[in-house]
């Protein structure tokens, strides 16, 4: 796979063999692509091309670690599969579960590279307000205490429940504490799916969490 005619973009899957093409997986998605490229216009310079060429498949359960150097193309890469730029400037297919007709945006997450939370939030009120965006309307307001409950102990957060997040002029929680904020805003009322992760999302140790087995993780 190559990025800008030049770079190489990487990709380390865990130990699943390759398959030629995902079939529908109980409790869980595979994503494939294929010929995927990606071209950005540059006015009178013309256009410019990103991604080239490239296909793949990841099947549900799996971490990919997406690997290149600065300006390979690795955010733009994550950024075409999970369907956030211009269809007119991106080409190939990207298939759900061999299927081209499942929407990416239902089935998946993002946690961008900058960081996106209110700095006058605590914690425990981030997470809440993420639950009443991700969880259905009619869910009562216990159950959305309890999940949230459950995800600030499963990211290493309770005592930090009641503390901002944090502002230039008021101190709140640490960098790591934000990225682990961050990536359970996203993943609250989530029970399967595609989880793509910002560079910033890297720096966190996630060998204390365990992602249900549905889950596919693409880190840049």
């Amino acid at each position: 796979m190559t990025a800008n005619g030049q770079t190489n973009l990487a990709m380390e899957v865990d130990d699943h063999p390759p398959a030629a093409s995902p079939q529908p997986t109980p409790g869980g998605y595979n994503i494939s692509w294929s010929n995927l490229g990606y071209t950005v216009k540059q006015g009178k310079k013309g256009e410019k091309q990103i991604l080239t060429g490239m296909s793949g498949i990841v099947h549900q359960g799996s971490v990919v670690a997406v690997l290149g150097a600065s300006g390979a193309g690795k955010s733009s890469f994550l950024d075409v599969l999970a369907g956030r730029k211009l269809q007119s400037d991106v080409s190939g297919t990207v298939e759900i579960n061999g299927r081209t007709d499942i929407p990416i945006r239902h089935v998946s997450r993002y946690c961008v590279q900058e960081e996106a939370l209110f700095g006058n939030l605590t914690v425990q009120d981030t997470l809440m307000y993420a639950a009443d965006f991700n969880l259905p309307k009619s869910t009562p307001r216990k159950e959305k205490a309890r999940i949230v409950r459950e995800a600030m102990e499963d990211f290493g957060l309770t005592e930090q429940k009641k503390t901002i997040i944090g502002t230039p002029l008021r101190k709140g929680c640490s960098g790591g504490q934000i990225r682990r904020v961050s990536v359970a805003s996203q993943v609250i009322g989530m029970k399967e799916g595609i989880l793509f992760l910002g560079e910033s999302s890297m720096a966190l140790d996630f060998d204390f969490l365990e992602f249900p087995t549905g889950f596919i993780n693409f880190c840049p």
